[in-house]
Protein backbone atom coordinates (compact mmCIF):
# COMPACT_ATOMS: atom_id res chain seq x y z
CA UNK A 1 0.00 0.00 0.00
CA UNK A 2 1.34 3.38 -0.63
CA UNK A 3 -0.98 5.77 1.01
CA UNK A 4 -0.04 6.35 4.35
CA UNK A 5 -3.15 5.50 5.99
CA UNK A 6 -3.61 5.28 9.68
CA UNK A 7 -7.04 4.56 10.16
CA UNK A 8 -10.12 3.84 7.53
CA UNK A 9 -13.59 3.47 8.01
CA UNK A 10 -15.36 1.11 5.55
CA UNK A 11 -19.18 1.35 5.75
CA UNK A 12 -21.74 -0.86 3.40
CA UNK A 13 -20.16 -3.76 4.18
CA UNK A 14 -23.45 -5.28 4.98
CA UNK A 15 -22.58 -9.08 5.35
CA UNK A 16 -23.03 -11.66 8.19
CA UNK A 17 -19.67 -13.18 7.44
CA UNK A 18 -17.35 -10.50 7.73
CA UNK A 19 -17.14 -10.00 11.51
CA UNK A 20 -13.70 -11.73 12.64
CA UNK A 21 -13.27 -12.61 8.88
CA UNK A 22 -12.15 -9.32 7.70
CA UNK A 23 -8.52 -9.06 7.93
CA UNK A 24 -5.83 -6.91 6.13
CA UNK A 25 -2.07 -7.66 6.57
CA UNK A 26 -0.77 -4.97 8.72
CA UNK A 27 -4.08 -3.36 10.16
CA UNK A 28 -6.18 -4.37 13.42
CA UNK A 29 -9.66 -4.79 12.46
CA UNK A 30 -12.54 -3.13 14.70
CA UNK A 31 -16.24 -4.02 14.52
CA UNK A 32 -19.69 -2.38 15.57
CA UNK A 33 -21.20 -3.70 18.34
CA UNK A 34 -23.85 -7.04 17.32
CA UNK A 35 -27.51 -5.69 17.12
CA UNK A 36 -30.67 -7.65 16.42
CA UNK A 37 -29.13 -8.56 13.15
CA UNK A 38 -25.82 -9.58 12.83
CA UNK A 39 -24.84 -7.77 9.79
CA UNK A 40 -21.55 -5.68 9.80
CA UNK A 41 -22.20 -3.04 7.89
CA UNK A 42 -19.00 -0.70 8.93
CA UNK A 43 -15.33 -2.31 9.31
CA UNK A 44 -12.74 0.18 10.91
CA UNK A 45 -9.29 -0.95 9.90
CA UNK A 46 -5.99 0.65 11.93
CA UNK A 47 -2.95 -0.01 11.02
CA UNK A 48 -0.28 -1.66 13.53
CA UNK A 49 2.16 0.98 14.40
CA UNK A 50 4.74 0.67 17.43
CA UNK A 51 4.27 4.25 17.88
CA UNK A 52 0.53 4.42 18.34
CA UNK A 53 -2.05 2.64 20.09
CA UNK A 54 -5.97 1.92 19.27
CA UNK A 55 -8.27 1.53 22.09
CA UNK A 56 -12.19 0.03 20.75
CA UNK A 57 -14.45 2.18 22.79
CA UNK A 58 -17.22 0.13 23.81
CA UNK A 59 -18.64 2.83 26.26
CA UNK A 60 -19.54 5.08 23.35
CA UNK A 61 -21.07 2.63 20.83
CA UNK A 62 -24.61 0.89 21.00
CA UNK A 63 -25.71 -2.56 19.29
CA UNK A 64 -28.71 -0.25 18.19
CA UNK A 65 -27.22 2.12 15.77
CA UNK A 66 -23.82 0.70 14.08
CA UNK A 67 -20.72 2.74 14.79
CA UNK A 68 -17.36 2.23 16.09
CA UNK A 69 -15.28 4.83 18.26
CA UNK A 70 -12.08 4.43 18.19
CA UNK A 71 -9.31 6.29 20.76
CA UNK A 72 -6.26 6.43 19.29
CA UNK A 73 -2.97 7.10 21.58
CA UNK A 74 0.23 8.19 20.14
CA UNK A 75 3.87 7.30 22.45
CA UNK A 76 3.96 11.31 23.10
CA UNK A 77 1.08 11.08 25.09
CA UNK A 78 -1.64 13.04 22.73
CA UNK A 79 -5.46 10.95 22.49
CA UNK A 80 -7.68 11.84 19.57
CA UNK A 81 -11.48 10.32 19.93
CA UNK A 82 -12.08 9.16 16.04
CA UNK A 83 -15.80 7.76 15.05
CA UNK A 84 -17.44 5.74 12.45
CA UNK A 85 -20.72 5.91 11.28
CA UNK A 86 -22.75 3.97 9.63
CA UNK A 87 -25.46 5.98 7.46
Amino acid sequence: MDANISLIFLTETDSEDARDNFNILEFDTFYPLAGATDNVRIVCLARQDSDIEYIMRKDLMSPKFPSIWVEMRTAGGKKFLIGGYYR
